[in-house]
């Protein structure tokens, strides 16, 4: 997440597919069918009889299972006769059985395997899953491809131990405690700060909301069977902070959990859902238990400011409830002390706090309380504007500065122009927000002087009413251009001479000097710029006048007009050979 990838968008990604089979073992048939869903795959013909091609190609190999019913997908395809059976078998370390058969192709090869009656819930093992497939001309095909996953139908549990509930900073620090069925599962924790939106929070197209005593407010938006088809979708909420990774839990249940097809759509959107951030089709059998809510996670990277909205696509033929949406920050891997930051503000924070294991059940709600005080006014000031000397009045003058818990709201400043022997008023300043917590206190148009007697100095208050004053600092004002001068030789044989040149300024200092030149009285050329040293050898060709300009820069940034080009005309001369006779 949070990475631009550069696909086409014309089907296989070639990057993907590479790791697909590299990092999960996948076959050639699980990556083509991954990426060209409807499809079948199937060798090139030939006279020559062999058996079916065939594969396992859902569940998803080295993925895991957290359901107590499995879809069984597979590739199966005969170019001689076509097949009219597939079986699928599974393996869970003790034996192998039979869970299934379809002998109707024309949707798919797939069945669907009832995990309660065979394996009770606690059980957390391997499954390997693999099928035969039966070709109408040819013997059948035994050795296909298989899938291997992981199954854990039993969410961890866990405790969070906050240092205090009384803190005077947003940034707080956690123990935690967590277990899982067996021991040492647990694979990572997420937090958020309360963004948790119930059912009043929705719009919806379809069904209504009703009192629920399973909701965990007791209310619910449902949907029954017979209802028409449409989405709940809202709030519209820009409370996330961009740049950064989250998971959005949606919590639902539903009584038709032995239906395969899809039930509910959930993704995230933004930019009235043209922007796609986060997606998961929901299947029946992926609810473990009729009409009890189960949390189906949907992770997203949110690239940009903008309203978000959380949306599920009811598609009829079952009831269907939604409880809530809570959304946390991206799971980070799991450790027993972290640090969170809550959100600005004094008051009262609840913090959410779920654990996932390797199958990504979540854990029940941990919740947590916190009271902030805020005790410190605004810190960390550093002049912003101007940095060095200005060459400009009225000059606008600016200092960074913080707020560790609420935040900055007001601002002001005051001047001197006479080294801070007298002072203006304080006066009403901008307050510009860089962050949440930090920003800028600007001071516009002061009425400065040139030189090193002004003064200014800021106050900033935050929305607790703590107010800070900055340092005094010095504003360096050099309004004055530098002089220059140049030099150089009035006649050269060789055409190889040195041009010199110099310059002064009272305030700031010389910083640079640009240097031009003409041939016989052409246009000007550039020929230095932006050098600090004052002297630089030439070569011109025999036969022209060469003259040369200079101007200076100083540390403000002012620049000189450039020198005359009177009085230094370089005169080249061809050297001319007289025959010596001697007698």
């Amino acid at each position: 997440l949070g990475q631009a990838r550069r696909g086409h968008g014309r089907g296989m990604s070639q990057w993907g597919a590479r790791r697909w089979a590299e990092e999960h073992g996948w076959d050639y048939q699980k990556i083509l069918t991954h990426y060209y869903t409807g499809v079948e795959v199937r060798k090139a013909y030939s006279d020559t009889v062999t058996p079916p091609l065939a594969s396992v190609v859902y569940p998803w190999s080295d993925f895991a299972v957290n359901s107590n019913r499995v879809l069984l997908r597979a590739n199966a395809a005969d170019e001689q006769g076509g097949v009219y059976r597939v079986d699928f078998y599974a393996y869970d370390g003790t034996g192998t059985v039979l869970v299934g058969s379809d002998t109707d192709g024309s949707d798919g090869w797939s069945t669907v395997w009832g995990l309660t009656s065979t394996l009770p819930v606690s059980d957390v093992r391997a499954l390997e899953f693999r099928c035969v497939a039966y070709g109408a001309a040819s013997e059948p095909q035994y050795s296909c491809p298989t899938a291997t996953v992981e199954l854990d139908r039993v969410p961890p549990t866990g405790v969070a131990y906050p240092d205090d509930l009384f803190t005077s900073t947003l940034v707080v620090t956690l123990s935690l405690v967590a277990k899982d069925t067996p021991p040492g599962r647990v694979e990572s924790v997420a937090f958020g700060n309360a963004w948790l939106w119930e059912e009043s929070a929705f719009y919806t197209q379809t069904g209504r909301v009703v009192s629920d005593t399973d909701a965990l407010n007791g209310y619910a938006l449902y949907a029954a069977r017979d209802d028409a088809p449409g989405a709940w979708y809202g709030p519209y909420t820009t409370l996330l902070e961009p740049g950064r990774a989250y998971r959005a839990l949606f919590r639902l249940k539903t009584d038709a959990v032995t239906r395969a097809d899809e039930i509910a759509l959930l993704d995230v959107v933004q930019d009235a859902g043209t922007t796609l951030l986060g997606i998961r089709r929901v299947r029946g059998i992926d609810f473990r238990e009729p009409l009890v809510y189960q949390e189906f996670p949907v992770d997203f990277y949110l690239w940009e400011e903008g309203e978000l909205e959380f949306r599920l696509g009811f598609r009829g033929g079952a009831d269907l409830y939604l409880d809530r949406v809570l959304v946390t920050a991206y799971p980070v891997s799991f450790t027993s002390q972290v640090s969170w930051t809550l959100p600005p503000g004094e008051g009262t924070k609840v913090v959410y706090v779920k654990f996932f294991d390797g199958a990504q059940n979540p854990s029940p709600d941990v919740t947590l309380t916190f009271t902030i005080s805020d005790v410190r006014p605004p810190s960390g000031w550093r002049i912003a504007e101007p940095v060095g000397w200005a060459n400009t009045v009225p000059l606008t003058c600016a200092a960074s500065v913080a707020d560790d818990v609420n935040g900055l709201a007001a601002g002001e400043y005051r001047y001197s122009t006479d080294g801070g022997a007298t002072w203006s008023d304080w006066l009403a300043a901008q307050v510009v927000t860089t962050t949440v917590l930090e920003g800028r206190v600007v001071a516009p148009s002061l009425p400065l002087t040139e030189g090193l007697s002004n003064r200014v100095q800021f106050r900033a208050g935050d929305a607790g009413g703590l107010v800070a004053e900055s340092p005094v600092y010095t504003v360096a004002v050099d309004l004055t251009p530098p002089t220059a001068t140049i030099t150089a030789p009035v006649f050269s044989a060789t055409g190889d001479f040195t041009v010199s040149w110099d310059g002064a300024d009272a305030l700031s200092g010389l910083a640079s000097f640009d240097v031009q030149y003409r041939v016989d009285g052409g246009g000007w050329l550039e020929w230095l710029t932006a050098v600090t040293t004052t002297r630089s050898p030439f070569s011109g060709e025999p036969g022209h006048t060469y003259a040369f300009r200079v101007r200076a820069r100083d540390e403000a940034g002012n620049v000189s007009e450039f020198t005359p080009a009177e009085g230094v005309p370089v005169v080249v001369r061809a050297r001319v050979y007289v025959p010596l006779v001697l007698k």
